[in-house]
Parts: C-alpha cells; sequence; structure tokens
C-alpha cells in the first residue's frame, strides 16, 4: 500500500475518542474507553518522552559525576575522565572536611544569616504591610507603585555585576 492510500485511509477513520499521551492517566483512559465500546486512538508521546529523558540525564549526569568524584580516592580522582560509579571507594575527603573549624564555622554563619534575614525581611514586610493597609496614609498609592515598579523591573544585568564587582 502506497504511503498516499495509508494517510487516506487514516484520514477517513473517525474515532470516538482521541488520547494523546501514554503516561498512566493515557493508559487509564484508553482502558476507560475500552469498557465503553469506544474506538479510541492513542497517540503515545515517545519522541516527547525520549527527549526529556535525555534532558534529564545531562542535567543529572553533572551532580552525579561530582557525587561519584567525592567519593574516590585520590588516585582516581585525578585520572579524571567519565565514569559512573566511584574509583577506590574512599570517604576521607568527608572526613577532612568535617574534622576542620572553617565548615562548623561556614554552617554557623549560613543560619544565623539565614534566621536572621528571614526575621528582618517578615518584620519589615508586616510593618509595610500595616501601613499601606490605613487608608489616611498619605501618598499610599505612590508608595504602592513604587514598591510595585521595583518588584517587576530590576536594575539589570549591568548593574549588578558593578556591584558585586565592587563589593567582592
Amino acid at each position: 500500500m502506497k504511503d498516499a492510500e495509508m494517510e487516506e485511509k487514516l484520514m477517513l477513520e473517525l474515532y470516538d475518542t482521541t488520547i494523546i499521551g501514554g503516561g498512566p492517566a493515557g493508559l487509564y483512559a484508553a482502558f476507560y474507553s475500552g469498557m465503553r465500546d469506544m474506538k479510541t486512538k492513542l497517540i503515545d508521546a515517545t519522541g516527547n518522552t525520549v527527549f526529556l529523558l535525555l534532558a534529564a540525564l545531562v542535567t543529572f549526569y553533572p551532580l552525579w559525576h561530582e557525587l561519584s568524584l567525592s567519593f574516590s580516592n585520590t588516585e582516581g580522582a585525578y585520572r579524571g575522565g567519565i565514569f559512573l560509579l566511584p574509583r577506590g571507594f574512599n570517604l576521607e575527603a568527608y572526613a577532612n572536611v568535617f574534622r576542620s573549624d572553617f565548615i562548623w564555622l561556614a554552617y554557623r554563619n549560613s543560619i544565623i544569616v539565614t534566621v536572621a534575614g528571614t526575621c528582618l525581611s517578615v518584620l519589615c514586610t508586616a510593618m509595610t504591610a500595616y501601613a499601606l493597609g490605613k487608608r489616611t496614609l498619605p501618598l499610599k498609592n505612590a508608595i504602592i507603585l513604587m514598591i510595585l515598579f521595583t518588584m517587576v523591573f530590576n536594575g539589570g544585568l549591568i548593574p549588578t555585576y558593578m556591584i558585586v564587582k565592587t563589593s567582592a
């Protein structure tokens, strides 16, 4: 049968239900429509699934590589290359990191900055919301407009770079 005849035959067929996607929901819908004696066409998005799986693999592999590298011994880590499992399993790197006082200082600083920053942010937001909630506040709409403007439009990449460069 020629391609044109096959296309014509497919176009003439009518279906009660067309299901796109072959995941659990698509298969359940196909099962349900089959129980109702409906003529069903299941279009499986295999190409999309393969693409997304490859994208997930490409995204996940660097993380997996670094994790495997952290569990490898020194010689295996210096060899480099592509590998899926640690070369010469070793926990010495983790022991050295946790033996150091600097890691605990960094954890402490991170926790202090996170807690203090969150509390200060909630306090400032609550005070601002309380003041802006009052109907009698002068220039209330202008203040709200300024707050919304800075939320929607940031300074951009170049000013951010300049601030980071001068503060580092």
